[in-house]
């Protein structure tokens, strides 16, 4: 079965252009006219609280639950919370109750984070609250591939904010990014530009992609400086005096099935010998890439071998951990594939810890990244509760 898209949601700032840590809002006053675009309900929330967490890692507020209500917990104050302003991070956990009580059957949250970690760690901490999946399927992939895979499968996007040097407003704003494509590549060459943006070099507003039912149109657009920069590097954003949603042809219309019948490659190819991790095939392994947390080792839990390699690459030292089980051929239930998809993650970071400890490291406390692949995207939960246990 494939993935149904349901609403769309967008926590609304108080004003034109807001200086927000976590949320993008310039061109926002342009999403009722997307969602038309989508063809998608739209939610939208006010954003009424501020970066108060502004580390990599996001603490909740102790008293609130999967809920999101607060109980009476006397007069300590949240990690969330400071003086009585909460973090804006939790205007997103109200907006997705909203979306629930209407759609119970939502699973997960979409999000296009490639290299941010603070708005991936934020995101995490509302969906596991709310018993969601975050699906980041753009999440570290390499910036020039993505880009030029976006502009193969048809994004039409254009820039609506541009603070980088080399990115002028009136040049760059409301262009698109097939047009300022060999700009950034050679930006990127330059000073080391992010050709998505992931730096905030620039901020893009999407007028067709095979998803959307109608193409927005934009009328009597202008460049509005908010920040000279010195004059090497202004902050400017495009302001739309007139947005329209218009239909479109057969032949964008029928762009998404034609991508959609398209062979996927597989994340992971099958690889022999002995507790090797066979994704393609669906035998309930996985993989995993150094680690962030020590695990009790519980080797006699998990069916299969746990098998650990490493490969140093200058001052950098990968840790490869595949934990293989045996295919129960259906006779399991999904929570039981989920209970020693759980096991298997313990097993695998102990196994990660033992092996960096053997080559002289402290262990998961040296570790820097963590990559998981799972065969079975339904083990997430548990898989993910007991990496954070």
């Amino acid at each position: 079965g494939g993935t149904a898209i349901l609403p769309g949601v967008e926590a609304a700032p108080a004003i034109e252009e807001m200086d927000s840590f976590m949320y993008q809002t310039a061109g926002h006053a342009l999403i009722p006219t997307l969602a038309e675009c989508a063809g998608l309900p739209l939610y939208r929330q006010p954003i009424r609280g501020s970066a108060v967490q502004m580390g990599m890692d996001y603490s909740a507020p102790r008293a609130a639950g999967a809920d999101g209500n607060s109980g009476n917990s006397g007069t300590g104050e949240s990690g969330a919370q400071a003086n009585g302003a909460a973090d804006e991070v939790e205007d997103l956990l109200v907006l997705l109750q909203t979306v629930l009580a209407d759609h119970p059957g939502v699973r997960g949250v979409s999000v296009g984070a490639i290299a941010s970690d603070y708005q991936r760690v934020r995101v995490e901490s509302v969906c596991a609250r709310l018993g969601l999946t975050a699906l980041a399927y753009c999440w570290r992939q390499d910036q020039a591939e993505l880009l030029d895979r976006m502009l193969a499968a048809g994004v039409d996007a254009v820039l609506c904010k541009v603070a980088c040097l080399g990115l002028s407003p009136r040049k760059h704003l409301g262009r698109s990014l097939a047009e300022v494509r060999e700009t950034l590549q050679s930006l990127n060459a330059q000073f080391g530009c992010h050709v998505c943006g992931e730096g905030g070099e620039y901020e893009t507003m999407t007028r067709w992609c095979p998803l959307f039912k109608k193409r927005l149109e934009l009328l009597q657009t202008s460049a509005h400086v908010l920040d000279e920069g010195g004059g090497f590097a202004p902050v400017a954003v495009l302001r739309v005096g007139e947005a329209r949603a218009l239909p479109v042809d057969a032949a964008e219309r029928d762009l998404w099935p034609a991508i959609k019948r398209k062979p996927a490659t597989p994340l992971l190819a099958p690889v022999g010998g002995s507790g090797a991790a066979v994704a393609a095939a669906g035998a309930g392994s996985l993989w995993v890439i150094a680690g962030a947390r020590p695990q009790p080792l519980q080797a006699a839990a998990v069916e299969g071998a746990v098998e650990a390699s490493s490969h140093a690459v200058g001052c950098w030292l990968s840790v490869s951990v595949s934990v293989a089980s045996a295919d129960s051929q259906g006779a399991d239930s999904q929570a039981d594939g989920g209970a020693r998809a759980a096991l298997a993650i313990t097993a695998a970071l102990a196994a990660a810890s033992e092996h960096l400890r053997a080559r002289g490291s402290r262990g998961l406390s040296d570790a820097l990244i963590l990559k998981l692949y799972l065969a079975e995207m339904s083990h997430y939960a548990p898989v993910n509760a007991a990496f954070t246990a």
